[in-house]
């Protein structure tokens, strides 16, 4: 079986190995985010920022403001699968 440099090199060892029966995957994208406006990315969001404050006191958690995210200065990428946040 043909070899690629990425396996010689480990980076396919952090994707987990697909069952032959696993449902097929949907469409998968990355895309830039430059609003807000999608409510699962504010729930995601939120939700990582809850779990994070529970692992770290107050002065280890240094999560921006939203806006931040998509200001001009950052660049903030999400994964949708067929249109939906992953």
């Amino acid at each position: 079986m043909a070899r690629n440099r990425a396996d010689d090199a480990g980076y396919n060892t952090l994707l987990p190995k697909r069952s032959t029966n696993s449902p097929p995957i949907g469409k998968m994208e990355i895309r830039r985010i430059f609003d807000l406006k999608i409510p699962e990315l504010i729930t995601l969001i939120a939700k990582s920022d809850e779990y994070l404050s529970g692992l770290y006191p107050p002065e280890s958690n240094h999560a921006e403001p939203l806006e931040a995210l998509v200001d001009q200065d950052s660049a903030f990428f999400a994964c949708f699968v067929d249109e939906e946040v992953a």
